[in-house]
């Protein structure tokens, strides 16, 4: 009885912490490691030491320029850590592949006595011929097909936060967008060269390098989406 009770105990607290683990969302891998170093050294310069970018200097006696009005000069794409660009997110994947496999194996062994004892002149031979035989086939044959197609187009708005001593910028953009209790989170990372940046301050995301893009949703669609825990439970460990 008491061996009863433990078991219902253990059984019941794999039940909880199943139910307590993740739904294993795939998460955004961190950038490579040598963008990493190169955000910290000597030279970089990161948004948290430029809060002071936005203060604008007052304006000499007598000029010319009002503070609130554009550079007629200036170049109006993102070069400074605090600057926004757009990037036109336009990703389309398409794989398709397919494999066929056969292998045939045939074995076959025939061994056959047609005499037991030979005397002088003589031979004694069985009335039935004794014989071997021996055969074996294997066959395989496996086929398999992949088809797959992504495609997701969008705008975002991102901000530099980083500028790399090699003058490369580092830009993050996010947006959320609330629509009857669904969220839909769109993010985006990466590495951008100011040379790629267009005249109109856009990038393309084919010119985002180490770029994260991610889009999914949180609320009642994506709930019902998930599979429930004891399903999840019981199709990891039953073995059949």
């Amino acid at each position: 009885m008491k061996l009863t009770k433990t078991l219902l105990t253990f059984s019941a607290a794999a039940l909880l912490l199943t139910g307590c683990e993740g739904y294993g969302r795939p998460a955004l891998e961190p950038m490579a490691p040598s963008v990493s170093q190169q955000m910290q050294m000597p030279g970089t310069q990161q948004i948290s030491q430029m809060n002071n970018m936005y203060i604008r200097p007052r304006p000499a006696a007598g000029s010319l320029w009002q503070p609130d009005s554009n550079q007629f000069f200036k170049d109006p794409r993102a070069a400074q850590v605090g600057d926004i660009l757009t990037i036109v997110v336009s990703e389309a994947a398409e794989a398709a592949s397919e494999a066929n496999t056969e292998t045939t194996h045939e074995n076959d062994t025939q061994t056959g006595i047609s005499s037991l004892f030979r005397a002088a002149g003589e031979t004694i031979a069985p009335k039935v011929t004794q014989v071997l035989d021996t055969s074996r086939d294997s066959e395989f044959t496996g086929e398999g097909t992949t088809d797959r197609s992504d495609r997701l187009q969008a705008r975002i708005a991102a901000v530099v936060t980083t500028k790399l001593p090699n003058g490369y910028l580092v830009v993050e953009g996010r947006r959320e967008v609330l629509v009857n209790y669904e969220k839909q989170i769109l993010t985006i990372q990466g590495v951008v060269r100011p040379e790629d940046i267009a005249a109109n301050n856009t990038i393309s995301s084919d010119k985002v390098a180490e770029a994260r893009i991610s889009y999914n949703g949180q609320g009642v669609v994506d709930e019902v989406q998930n599979q429930p825990y004891g399903a999840r439970f019981l199709q990891r460990w039953l073995p059949f």
